[in-house]
């Protein structure tokens, strides 16, 4: 399910924006009842430390939580990931220099998205490096 991410990076002035889409084309079934998976995508400058960090999260929590049981009210409400639906978007901007860093695009699962995020193990891992300007 992760293949299908589009990552994207723009440089204008000092400011780099950097996002993705991911769309589901290739689970033509509903996501896993109670399972989570997690689309992390981090920025790193050319010393290596993280400038720009974001999540997002695919589960059924926004189904579930209408059952009284207390933990199907918990975990973080994630997308519905339903094959076909408009893609999930996000982007974030930094003003800090990304020339000659790199990006890593990384995808994580685990079976109940009520369960602590130390459960998640890493499925996906993707290197982007950013050429010097």
């Amino acid at each position: 399910m992760f293949s299908s991410v589009k990552t994207d990076l723009q440089h204008a002035g000092d400011k780099w924006t950097m996002g993705f889409i991911w769309k589901n084309d290739y689970i033509p079934h509903d996501f896993s009842e109670c399972g989570e998976a997690v689309l992390r995508m981090e920025a790193f400058d050319k010393t290596g430390k993280s400038v720009l960090r974001f999540e997002e999260r695919v589960n059924l929590k926004s189904v579930l939580s209408k059952n009284p049981v207390a933990h199907f009210q918990e975990g973080v409400k994630g997308h519905a990931f339903i094959y076909q639906d408009p893609p999930i978007t996000h982007s974030a901007s930094t003003s800090k220099d990304l020339s000659g860093g790199f990006i890593h695009v990384t995808g994580w699962v685990k079976p109940q998205y009520w369960s602590k995020d130390e459960e998640l193990e890493q499925v996906h891992f993707e290197e982007i490096k950013i050429p010097l300007k």
